[in-house]
């Protein structure tokens, strides 16, 4: 699977897919829209609001193939009801009808798929929640430039951080991807951006 053909649906290339099909209004709501719960599946959400803008657009299927073949196998499936499921969850609990809770799984045989999305819950909560990992840890942010999901040339990062230190701090979650997080490493540690260097960061891998 290649840097960009990933296991969850990756919103960087949803939102740029989305802009290229003159669904750039669209797209714009659903990146900055403000999320009203105190929740960890933001990044979830959006993916929901993204596959029913992309399935009503009729563009869906051709954003699979170039960007997610993932979501063309069962496993991807049950992601895309997963995505559309938190949406629904999110619409109910902002009418009032249901309570502020995680998605529960169909089924026991989802566990497998239901790991690679917690690592993306994970990821959201972490985000939120940097001084669980280090104190004086915060997120990376540059206008409206987030350390979630931080772009790279050669994929992304998950987390990009400044520690108490102003010392950048690369964190990356889940299981088997150490070598992938070396090779982003070695792409950021070339990278000269607004002025920093950033030969100065520190890489850490968090497994999942």
């Amino acid at each position: 699977m290649s840097d960009d053909q990933t296991i969850a649906l990756s919103l960087k290339a949803a939102y740029a897919f989305g802009i290229g099909k003159g669904l750039q209004r669209e797209v714009d709501e659903i990146r900055q829209m403000v999320i009203e719960w105190d929740s960890s599946y933001d990044s979830s959400l959006r993916r929901g609001y993204i596959v029913e803008l992309f399935d009503k657009s009729g563009v869906f299927d051709e954003f699979k193939t170039a960007h997610w073949s993932y979501g063309n196998t069962p496993r991807g499936e049950t992601l895309r009801r997963r995505y559309l499921r938190i949406k629904k969850q999110y619409e109910d609990f902002l009418a009032g009808r249901g309570p502020e809770t995680g998605p529960v799984s169909e089924s026991e045989d989802e566990e497998g798929d239901q790991q690679f999305a917690a690592e993306d819950d994970l990821r959201d909560f972490l985000a939120k929640n940097l001084s669980c990992v280090e104190t004086g840890l915060r997120l990376y942010q540059v206008g409206e430039r987030s350390g979630v999901e931080f772009a790279v040339e050669g994929g992304y990062i998950d987390i990009l951080a400044v520690d108490k230190n102003e010392r950048f701090t690369v964190i990356e979650l889940k299981l088997g991807r150490g070598r992938r997080a070396i090779k982003l490493w070695a792409s950021f540690s070339t990278i000269i951006w607004d002025g920093l260097i950033s030969t100065s960061a520190r890489l850490r891998v968090a497994v999942s």
